[in-house]
Order: C-alpha cells, then sequence, then structure tokens
C-alpha cells in the first residue's frame, strides 16, 4: 500500500522538475510558442488609461471626476473598441450622420483595450470597472466565442486570481477548472510548448508570423487612413462599401484572408465563453449597470467569405437577442444595414473612425429611452 501510494507521489515529482527545465532561459526561449502575447503587444500600442481619460475630461470641460464617471460610454470586448478613444472634433463636427453634433460631441468616450475572444479576460476587466456609474458597451460578434481565437491563450485562465476563479467555477467546464490548478504547477500547460523547436533555426517563428501579421494590417490601415471622401465639406475616413479604389483591392484581399484564416477556418463554439457572457450580462442586471450589447459591423466581402465557416451564427444570435431581451438589456444590431447609415471601412472587418459618432448617437438614443 506505501508502495502504492509513493508511485504516483514520484510521478508528479518527476513531472514537476522536468516542467522547471522550462525555467532555464535558453530553452524557454526556443520552445515556447506563445510566449509573444498578441493582446499585449496590440494593448501596448493601443492602451488608454481610464483614471488618465476621467482626469483629462474633468479638466477640460471643468466639472468633477465624478461627473465624467456618471456620464461616460466605455466601448470594450472587441480591437474595434480602441477607436473609441482616439475620436477628435473633427471626427464630430460636420459628420452627416449625426443629428446633434453638439450634444454628442460632449458625451466623454473611451475604450479599454481587451483581447478578443477570451470571456475569462472580459469578465476580469469588468470586474475592474469603477463601479459601474457609466454606460458599458460590449462589442461582442460570433467569431468572439471561437474557441480557437488566435487571441486566445493557454495562460488565459492561468492569469485569472482565486476569487476569480471561485466566482467563474459554476460556468467552466471541467476541463478549464483542471487547467486552472495545472497552470499554476507546470508551464507545461501554461503555453504552448514545442520542443522540436531546440533542433530549428533561431529565429522565432511566432514573433515573426505576429509582426508580419502586424506589418500587414498596419500597411492596409494606413492605406485606408489616406482614403479620404469629402461628403458636404466632411472628410470621411476610409472606402464606402462596395465602390473602394483599386488601389485598396489587392490589401482589402490580404486583410480579408488573415481574417479569414485566424478567425473563421478555424472556428468552434466556446460553450465556457457562452456561459461566461450569460453570467455577465444576469450580473450586470442585477447591479443595475448600464450595459448594451453592440455586434459589430462587417464589410459584405467578410461576410460572404465566412459565411460557410460560422453556420450556427443564425442560432447564436436569435439566442442573444433572446437573452439580452428577457433581461431588458439593449441589443444593437450594427450588422443589419438599416441600423446606421454610415458604411465607411477601413478593412473588410472594421468600420471607418468618421462612422463611430453615428454609433455613440445611437447608444445615446438608448439611454434616453431608459
Amino acid at each position: 500500500m506505501k508502495n502504492f501510494l509513493l508511485f504516483p507521489i514520484l510521478i508528479f515529482l518527476s513531472l514537476f522538475l522536468f516542467d522547471k527545465i522550462l525555467l532555464v532561459p535558453f530553452i524557454f526561449e526556443r520552445i515556447i510558442k506563445n510566449k509573444i502575447s498578441g493582446f499585449e503587444v496590440f494593448r501596448q500600442i493601443n492602451e488608454n488609461s481610464y483614471k488618465k481619460f476621467l482626469k483629462q475630461e474633468a479638466e477640460k470641460k471643468k466639472v468633477s471626476v465624478e461627473e465624467i464617471e456618471n456620464n461616460a460610454y466605455v466601448f470594450f470586448g472587441s480591437s474595434r473598441s480602441a477607436g473609441f478613444s482616439e475620436l477628435t472634433s473633427n471626427d464630430y463636427k460636420g459628420n452627416p450622420y449625426l443629428k446633434n453634433q453638439t450634444t454628442v460631441a460632449e458625451i466623454p468616450v473611451t475604450a479599454n483595450y481587451i483581447r478578443a475572444g477570451s470571456f475569462f479576460q472580459i469578465l476580469k476587466l469588468y470586474n475592474d470597472f469603477p463601479k459601474k456609474k457609466g454606460t458599458y458597451i460590449l462589442e461582442i460578434n460570433y467569431t468572439s466565442f471561437n474557441q480557437n481565437s488566435l487571441f486566445r491563450e493557454k495562460r488565459d485562465i492561468y492569469e485569472l486570481t482565486m476569487s476569480n476563479y471561485f466566482e467563474f467555477f459554476p460556468y467552466l467546464s471541467m476541463k478549464d477548472r483542471v487547467e486552472f490548478f495545472s497552470s499554476n504547477l507546470l508551464l507545461f500547460n501554461r503555453y504552448k510548448v514545442e520542443f522540436k523547436r531546440l533542433f530549428q533555426p533561431v529565429e522565432d517563428q511566432n514573433l515573426s508570423e505576429m509582426m508580419n501579421d502586424m506589418l500587414v494590417l498596419k500597411k492596409i490601415n494606413d492605406e485606408a487612413q489616406i482614403q479620404k471622401f469629402n461628403l458636404n465639406g466632411f472628410w470621411i475616413q476610409g472606402s464606402k462599401e462596395g465602390f473602394e479604389d483599386k488601389s485598396l483591392i489587392q490589401p482589402y484581399t490580404e486583410s480579408n484572408n488573415w481574417v479569414i484564416d485566424s478567425f473563421y477556418k478555424n472556428f468552434k463554439l466556446s460553450t465556457t465563453d457562452w456561459n461566461l457572457f450569460q453570467y455577465l450580462l444576469k450580473k450586470s442586471k442585477k447591479e443595475g449597470t448600464r450595459l448594451i450589447i453592440l455586434r459589430p459591423r462587417i464589410h459584405r466581402i467578410l461576410r460572404q467569405s465566412g459565411e460557410k465557416y460560422i453556420q450556427g451564427e443564425t442560432q447564436w444570435l436569435k439566442d442573444v437577442k433572446e437573452l439580452t431581451s428577457s433581461l431588458e438589456i439593449p441589443f444593437i444590431d450594427l450588422d443589419k444595414e438599416a441600423e446606421i447609415s454610415c458604411d465607411y471601412f477601413t478593412d473588410t472587418s472594421h468600420l471607418s473612425k468618421s462612422c463611430f459618432p453615428e454609433i455613440i448617437e445611437k447608444v445615446y438614443e438608448l439611454n434616453l429611452k431608459k
């Protein structure tokens, strides 16, 4: 009996000690596949401090921080959200898609950037928001629930605190529950480990691939920034859907192919994320948070080319509408073409920044009704 108990203990200790080989810098650098976090890279570029935002807005408007906080619109949930922190007076003044330019321009708007496709992180962020005085707009679409998303990493669950873990416990799969503890013990379970890379050239393929992806997207975005259309004296950034300049056809195609490869072809609905999404909505309702769910608009090129990979989207959309309706949480579906008039894009998955003020006005009008 004594030997029987000793055997599994020895196995665990051996595995634990072997796992610590990964802490050797040379080995760690060579075989850890996802040590470069896409989220961290993008956040370093786009991060906006909420406290800094509150202070700046309060000084600009000569009011208290609390007043700004009470009236702020906080967008979160996907990479698209970051652009709401980059709006200037030029995006409002003369914007033909706004009914009330003066009122909308005065609304304090920010975005707390968060990795797409990881509801562990989205819920953590929500819990960290100041209790909960502004209007919070969660931007999600069907691919946000992709279990194999480019931005989903094994270490997501490792980064949960113990209090997060116990709060989310009823909504986690058995695999998630086991991985939380094993990730805290074993680096093996925290990263994608490929020992074969010990025998490959020194170049970090993961970093190389990520930087290439970022450069492709930056090139597309830069070219779209240059594309501006004068509409009754207002310069709109990007290209009108269906009327793209010939120079944008190739970059748009590259962008579309990258999105399809990264988020559509590998799609598998995450039951855990769907459970956590339901929990987030019920939690916000219970706490009295002004939460709005926003489904972003995508270019028809992406919609048409991605349909065959995400055939469950129609049922998902029906479920989201039923859930938000039952909880009396507003749901804005921008992918319904009649929902907003602005139809300019910087690539196939991102509306032009010039369209954002119309989205803000849509949220404002919903708040007036509540």
